[in-house]
């Protein structure tokens, strides 16, 4: 079982700012057997598109599962459209 809670805040034509919050239970294959574990992320992404070709989108998150680990990230894209 799980959640995803998203809030999106849309600014000009095209542009957005998004922040994820999602949990829920998932199995993990540890060292003698699986165990089920508490996953909890939180996400804020966007994209600013900078005329109608070229646009920005980034990422910064973080995913906690239970007490077996965490994984934080960035990431940062530039997109082209034909």
């Amino acid at each position: 079982s799980g959640f995803e809670l998203r809030a999106s805040r849309y600014y000009g034509e095209r542009n957005a700012l998004t922040l994820i919050l999602a949990g829920g239970d998932e199995a993990a294959s540890v060292p003698g057997g699986v165990v089920l574990t508490a996953v909890r992320s939180a996400a804020l992404t966007g994209r600013h598109w900078f005329d109608p070709h070229w646009a920005a989108s980034w990422s910064a998150g973080r995913t906690r599962q239970g007490s077996l680990y965490s994984r934080n990230g960035v990431s940062l894209g530039l997109q082209h459209v034909f």
